[in-house]
């Protein structure tokens, strides 16, 4: 699986917290992304996918008229 965590860096402590059912405090995030950094952009994608399926299992899942670009 293609791990990265360039993309962590889109990630911004805010002020505020939430306190979730467990009645623990925890901290809110902001995810800042940049769609003009191609590099970051398309390896968070990809690592974002891949808990989904693996590239490799893309051609099985697909129809065969459907290209891996379309949605």
């Amino acid at each position: 699986m293609p791990w990265t965590n360039s993309h962590l860096e889109w990630l911004h402590k805010t002020s505020e917290t939430i306190v979730i059912a467990c009645g623990k405090a925890v901290p809110v995030f902001e995810f800042e992304y940049d769609v003009e950094n191609e590099e970051v952009m398309s390896l968070w994608v990809k690592h974002f996918r891949n808990y989904y399926c693996l590239d490799n299992e893309l051609p099985d899942l697909k129809s065969p008229n459907q290209s891996n670009l379309e949605s």
